[in-house]
């Protein structure tokens, strides 16, 4: 019998594990009268459990089962988004197109493996994965080799993959990855207050210690992707549709030793990467568009304490690791366990999701498989396996056992030569240093710094800013529209002290509370969003572009409008006109301030002369106190009478 226990929301169902959305998922399970309950930490990867006395004679949990530790591998899959082409063809690269063509149009004669047809590397291509390996601080071969990875399915044309599994063109590199709330969520926090307070105020009161991990990366190889399969749902079951349209598309896979040791901790490396990548420009990493795919190696250690005995038969120490756990050898512990592939997963939620459900499957079998030798029942060490994530159930299904390294087959490519950085390869230059130099565009941390020095945006604003270099690069082109309409030289402002460099700050840290606050809470409001894994941004899906929206800024700014009219005018920019300016809009729809004082004063004549305001303007004759109560009473009438336009310093006065 087993019994379900979750908390929160449910986060991974299945027959014998639940994981729940904290830092700690949990399984009761019933096994020859004994309930036992498991536990994954999401921060540690920890995995325990407790049993109770079966006849309520004793207390509950009171027994403590040995503790396990997760042990994870990734490998990410980013398709190169930036470059035009395929690899080996001139057929266009579908994730490059600003629409998505029809199935099965993006093909050539090489791409469907048509006899006698050769490969054509793509120079884009190779100048593109050194970029990537750069910004991932991994170091580049001076001469990488294509191989031929041999196996037959239904989206692979050829029968191989051309990939680049011994003579990469990436080596060994430590990549430094930004913990994060380990949910899964991805992406910096961009839930700001809307109301109250100035812009310090509201980012440091959530500001948060910020830490680092290490981990380590193997190397980076350059191959193709693969055709994409579809199940129909409009013909006959177990039916599956190939499009081809993505086979040979530029791929970059990321290969990454086992130091992962959480859920978190692999949910926290995938974001990492993505934005890395965001960065140099090379891939989009919109995961939910298959363009960074990640397949999961997940496998568990027991924790040995004094007077525990190895596992021999269950561990790779038995003999049993293959080629790549021997290969890994010194990052793992020797008591590990057999490894398990889960593949293609789409999404940080469902990073975090199959690396909980593993963790306790595998342990509760490792588990099983001591007591039954230690009972001296028959029982089969388990077998390395190759599963796949069911979203609708939130369980991993196995599809296969895991092959080997031998069962590939690998061979050099025979039509490819060996990939050399030569100058031409390098677009002209000298060195690779000289090409990394002009090409590669600025880190995350790069430009976190930058905008804490330059606009002196607080560091969780700065965090904010960065979670997309496209936002970075809207937020800077808003401050500088908003100067140069209020014709002010920015350059000059920011290296200025002073008056000046306070009208800088204060212009810089509007651009950036209308866009976080403002301009975020329209976007979210307005679509089902969903981070979780870098799907639409606010710049995939606004109309509201860094001119108009550094216009609106500017126009607050010197006036011409109030705060409560800016946010009315972005609403209308927003959801109703796509191309006219803010002031556009406040002059055809009346929003803007009044300030003339003829006219303010003809206001405030007519609300004192209107009958319906004779008792408080007797009470206001009276003097005292009711001077200033009646004052107020009327600056809301003569601002009411105005809807909202007049000045109400002015109008004071």
């Amino acid at each position: 019998m087993i019994q379900i226990h979750t908390r929160i929301r449910r986060l991974v169902a299945s027959p014998n594990i639940v994981c729940r959305c904290l830092s700690v998922s949990a399984v009761t399970a019933t096994s020859a009268g004994n309930k036992r309950k498991w536990f994954v930490d999401r921060t540690t990867g920890l995995v325990t459990s407790t049993s109770s006395d079966p006849n309520g004679d004793g207390d509950a949990n009171t027994t403590a089962s040995p503790t396990y530790q997760t042990i994870i591998g990734l490998e990410i899959h980013a398709r190169l988004t930036a470059c035009p082409t395929k690899l080996f063809s001139s057929s266009p690269n579908g994730a490059a197109l600003s629409t998505s063509p029809a199935p099965n149009q993006l093909t050539s004669p090489f791409d469907l493996a048509h006899p006698g047809t050769l490969p054509r590397l793509s120079k884009t291509a190779v100048q593109h994965a050194l970029l990537s390996t750069a910004a991932l601080n991994c170091t580049i071969n001076p001469v990488s080799r294509f191989e031929r990875k041999h196996y037959f399915w239904h989206d692979l044309p050829h029968g191989y993959q051309i990939t680049q599994q011994r003579w990469p063109i990436g080596g060994e590199g430590t990549l430094r990855v930004e913990r994060g709330d380990g949910s899964g969520g991805g992406g910096a926090d961009t839930k700001t207050k809307k109301k109250g307070g100035n812009q310090n105020r509201r980012s440091n009161a959530n500001v948060k210690d910020v830490s680092y991990f290490d981990v380590g990366i193997d190397r980076i190889q350059l191959e193709i992707d693969t055709a994409k399969t579809t199940k129909s749902s409009s013909t006959s079951a177990g039916l599956s549709l190939i499009n081809l349209n993505r086979a040979g598309a530029p791929l970059i896979e990321i290969v990454f030793a086992p130091t992962i040791r959480s859920a978190a901790q692999a949910a926290d490396t995938v974001e990492t990467v993505r934005r890395v990548l965001k960065y140099a420009g090379t891939c989009n990493g919109r995961m939910e568009e298959g363009n960074l795919r990640v397949d999961l190696n997940v496998s568990v250690a027991k924790v040995l304490v004094d007077g525990d005995e190895e596992d021999a038969d269950f561990g790779g120490s038995s003999g049993s690791m293959d080629a790549v756990e021997a290969m890994y050898s010194h990052h793992l512990p020797r008591n590990v366990g057999p490894r398990t592939e889960v593949k293609n997963l789409n999404s940080l939620r469902q990073v975090v999701a199959s690396a909980e459900f593993e963790a306790i499957r595998q342990a509760q079998l490792a588990e099983e498989y001591a007591n039954n030798n230690k009972s001296e029942q028959t029982s089969q060490s388990p077998g390395k396996e190759t599963r796949t994530f069911d979203p609708r159930t939130q369980r991993t299904v196995k599809i296969r056992d895991k092959g080997g390294a031998v069962d590939y087959r690998f061979l050099p490519e025979p039509d490819l030569p060996p990939v050399v950085l030569t100058s031409a390869v390098l677009g002209g230059h000298d060195t690779l240093q000289g090409f990394l130099s002009e090409h590669l565009s600025e880190s995350p941390d790069s430009a976190l710094e930058r905008l804490m020095v330059e606009y002196r945006l607080d560091e969780r604003a700065a965090r904010v800013i960065c979670a997309d270099p496209e936002i970075v690069r809207m937020y800077e082109s808003a401050v500088r529209a908003a100067a140069e309409e209020l014709v002010v030289d920015q350059n000059t402002l920011r290296q200025s002290v002073g008056a000046q460099r306070d009208e800088f700050v204060q212009l810089a840290r509007a651009v950036f509370n209308w866009l976080c606050n403002d301009l975020f809470g329209l976007w979210k409001g307005g679509i089902d969003v969903d981070t979780d894994g870098g799907n639409a941004t606010i710049i995939d899906t606004t109309t509201v572009d860094a001119i108009r929206l550094g216009s609106l800024v500017a126009a607050v700014h010197d006036g011409t409008i109030s705060t409560p009219m800016g946010k009315k005018i972005l609403a209308v920019m927003y959801e109703e006109e796509p191309t006219l300016a803010p002031r556009e809009i406040a002059e055809a729809r009346g929003w803007k301030v009044i300030t003339d004082a003829d006219e303010l004063r003809l206001l405030c004549q007519t609300v004192v002369n209107d009958p319906k305001n004779s008792k408080q303007m007797d009470q206001y004759r009276q003097g005292g106190r009711n001077v200033q109560k009646m004052s107020k009473f009327f600056l809301g009438k003569v601002m009411a009478a105005s809807r909202g336009n007049a000045h109400p310093g002015l109008a004071a006065e």
